[in-house]
């Protein structure tokens, strides 16, 4: 009987121990998740903030993509027009002879 009643207590004994060890790695995991939950929570939100400043520099992008064609069109209009019928700048004494 006491040998029965020893492996009981001795099985109890591991059983409590292997128990409060598991607790403890349990207890580090869920701490080891509430720190990955919370990085990963700042990280989304870190994306969110980089894709709004995404959407800027492309609207800007866009934006000057328009101004520049603008005035690509506005140099090819005065390089292509007719030259005018008078220059008001004109030096006939600066004229080569």
């Amino acid at each position: 009987m006491f040998k029965s009643l020893f492996d009981w207590v001795e099985k109890l004994i591991n059983e409590h121990g292997s128990s409060a060890i598991k607790n403890e790695r349990l207890a580090l995991k869920d701490e080891q998740i509430a720190t990955l939950e919370k990085q990963l929570s700042e990280w989304k939100t870190a994306a969110e903030a980089a894709k709004a400043v995404a959407r800027i520099f492309e609207t800007e992008n866009g934006r000057l993509r328009v101004e520049i064609q603008r005035k690509h069109d506005e140099m090819d209009a005065i390089l292509h027009s007719s030259p005018p019928t008078s220059n008001l700048h004109f030096d006939p004494r600066k004229v080569p002879h």
